[in-house]
């Protein structure tokens, strides 16, 4: 029976691995398999990947990386980056970017097309509310995050959570709000799963779940379970396991097949 839920990937993972592993393996995929980027834009080729990609790894659910293909759709859409710094104002830039009705498309056949390459059901990552406003801000040459605030949140969660309602029919579990924080990012005021209540709000209606991922684990909204994150370095060869109900992680790009094998095999 395919899994439905988190709670089934969670209870009985399709791996049949001890514990629910959930696998970014972009930056790994990029240079083992495509020995080039992802091209996002094409939605046949990066369905192939996928399909390649989950044949050889077995993760429990198809990552999908979001802001990574937002990322894409701005540095090819010109007329979007110009839009959203028409105005100033704190979060009218994401805002604008998730309205975009040509962005939203291209996400819509990267999931269809996907769905036909994937055996097992989606995990959506995307960059928390917060740190998705400030890199909205950021792709109109804004980088003074000093203006966002915690009220901020809800704001922000908003537009997400209508953005969200696009895909109600993909074979979508879950949302990953990547709320870990780098470089600049880090100046934001703290993340707070509550205050993303319209995003979970919406997803609950449509049957996700929410999680967040913090430098602290992985948080499911409502839900008596939690994850960690799998260090790095553990497809490096070194580091060991954290105990969690499921695991999230990303395999880096320098991390070698063998290496990689061997360390899915002890999980």
């Amino acid at each position: 029976m395919t899994p439905t839920s988190l709670t089934d990937l969670i209870t009985t993972p399709p791996s049949d691995r001890r514990t629910a592993v959930f696998l970014d393996h972009v930056p790994f995929g990029e240079r083992v398999i495509l020995h080039g980027e992802l091209p996002y834009l094409d939605a046949p080729a990066t369905a192939s990947y996928y399909g390649q990609a989950q044949g050889m790894l077995n993760s429990d659910a198809t990552v999908i990386d979001v802001g990574a293909l937002y990322d894409a759709v701005l540095a090819s859409n010109a007329d979007l980056r110009t839009a959203m710094g028409t105005r100033s104002r704190t979060g009218y830039a994401l805002r604008t970017m998730l309205a975009d009705d040509s962005a939203a498309t291209v996400t819509a056949r990267i999931l269809t097309a996907t769905s036909h390459t994937s055996r097992v059901p989606f995990l959506l990552r995307l960059p928390s509310p917060l740190i998705w406003l400030a890199q909205a801000a950021e792709a109109t040459g804004n980088t003074d995050f000093s203006s966002i605030t915690a009220d901020h949140a809800e704001s922000a969660a908003m537009y997400v959570a209508d953005w969200l309602r696009r895909f109600v029919d993909a074979p979508v579990v879950g949302l990953i709000l990547d709320g870990r924080r780098a470089g600049a990012y880090a100046e934001l005021p703290p993340e707070d799963i509550d205050a993303y209540q319209p995003v979970i709000n919406a997803a609950e209606h449509i049957g996700w779940s929410v999680l967040l991922q913090t430098e602290g684990g992985v948080e499911v909204a409502g839900e008596d379970v939690r994850g960690a994150t799998i260090d790095p370095g553990y497809w490096l060869g070194t580091g060991t396991v954290p105990q969690a109900d499921f695991l999230v992680t990303q395999i880096p790009a320098e991390a070698e097949p063998e290496t990689v094998l061997e360390r899915l095999e002890a999980l």
